[in-house]
């Protein structure tokens, strides 16, 4: 979320010594995504320095005030605050903040953060990868050792053993045992070492106590930032004949329990609502229907659509719809990062709104199918060779019914 302030003063001086009259003097302050805050102080917003504006904002808090004259006395010096050959005759100041300033316009490029994982430091162009994390989308993950887990605790411990790591192929793995009650009951790394291509083995010596035992456990080999979930399920053909509701079949996709209820119409299944999303899944499942009497009714299950466009012919990213945007960025190759050497990949998850006024002129879409007769775009033979619709949750890929215009005749498709 972006917020701006803008502020100004306006002192009027009276110079003792003929100096002349003072200019107004203007300064706005922006901050743009809690980072970093600039200063303008260049005379009042014109055509040559306009300021940035946005047509939409959560809300706004103005403050005034001003100063005039301290004393009655005839004295300059006494009747105004001076300061050596300058008084202050009258001033004025104000400010105003606006929360919930939108970021983008619709259609603008979104660009990738501008500090580095950490958030200080700055990142130059190649820090961070121009394609957002797409749901689903996994990184490999250096191997490192991630917890000890104790499987049994042993008797007789007076004092804290010391622990061990044997083989693993690594070096400098070091961790320290809690005991209570004469037993181990926890291990907690203190140094993950480096080099280990497996988990090494875990001892314990020393303590007064025997029979402890326990297991290195390594870190995930792979991380995936936003798994993939469900959303919706879009009835691609009704069927027909059914004369009761079918029941719902969810395969593949790697994942397990999702489930939903199909409801009917005229003896056509019409919708599908999800009942539970299940957990899991890697891939988009298929979706069946079983029983219910009928035939032909077919579906198709879709993930969330994001409110942006990654375009990797251009290799930019587009705020493609208005509201709040959230997105995910991650570092073009893996990097450490202070107070964690490993080097892996990092991610910043931004948050922020889109305007729904566009960077571009608004263009008509024209429908030609089904009794619609709009103007068809003719694409230029050899210069194009791909088209890509952007859907958003305002113009998905697919619709439950079609649009039927008002008075003409039933669809025959």
């Amino acid at each position: 979320m972006t917020h701006r302030l803008s502020f100004f003063f306006r002192p009027v001086f009276f110079l003792l010594l003929a100096l002349g009259a003072a200019s107004a003097a203007r300064a706005q302050f922006e901050i743009s995504g809690i980072t970093f805050t600039r200063l303008y102080q260049a005379g009042a917003p014109s055509q040559q320095n306009p300021p940035t504006t946005t047509p939409q904002y959560a809300g706004a808090f103005v403050s005034a005030g001003g100063s005039a004259a301290r004393d009655v006395s005839a004295t300059i010096t006494v009747r105004y605050p001076s300061g050596g050959a300058i008084a202050l005759k009258a001033s004025s100041f104000g400010s105003m903040f606006a929360s919930g300033v939108p970021r983008y316009l619709t259609g603008e490029i979104i660009t990738p953060p501008a500090t580095q994982a950490d958030k200080a430091s700055i990142a130059d162009a190649t820090y961070w990868r121009q394609a957002p994390v797409a749901i689903g989308e996994s990184f490999a993950e250096p191997f490192t050792l991630n917890t000890v887990t104790v499987d049994v605790g042993g008797s007789g411990y007076t004092t804290v053993p010391t622990v061990g790591f044997t083989g693993g192929g690594g070096t400098g793995a070091a961790a320290t045992a809690t005991v209570a009650l004469g037993r181990v009951v926890s291990v907690t790394f203190s140094n993950r070492g480096s080099g280990y291509t497996s988990v090494p083995g875990v001892t314990f010596s020393g303590g007064g106590g025997t029979g402890a035992t326990a297991t290195t456990v390594a870190a995930p080999s792979t991380v995936t930032p936003l798994p993939l979930t469900l959303d919706a399920v879009t009835v691609l053909e009704g069927g027909a004949g059914y004369t009761s509701v079918p029941t719902v079949v969810f395969s593949g996709g790697g994942g397990t329990g999702a489930a939903a209820t199909a409801i009917l119409a005229q003896g056509r299944v019409v919708s599908v609502t999800f009942s539970s999303l299940g957990t899991g899944y890697t891939s988009l499942p298929g979706v069946t229907f079983s029983g219910g009497g009928g035939t032909g009714a077919t579906a198709t299950v879709s993930a969330p659509i994001r409110p942006y466009y990654y375009s990797p012919h251009a290799n930019r990213t587009f705020a493609s719809q208005a509201g709040r945007v959230d997105i995910t960025w991650v570092t073009r190759v893996p990097v450490a990062i202070t107070g964690d050497a490993v080097l892996k990949y990092r991610t910043r998850l931004e948050s922020f709104a889109v305007s729904s006024a566009t960077d571009k002129p608004a263009r008509t879409i024209y429908w030609t199918e089904n009794g619609f007769n709009g103007p068809i775009v003719s694409i230029p033979s050899g210069k194009i060779q791909t088209v890509n619709p952007i859907y958003t949750t305002n113009f998905p890929q697919l619709v439950t019914e079609e649009f039927k215009q008002p008075g003409a005749p039933a669809s025959t498709d």
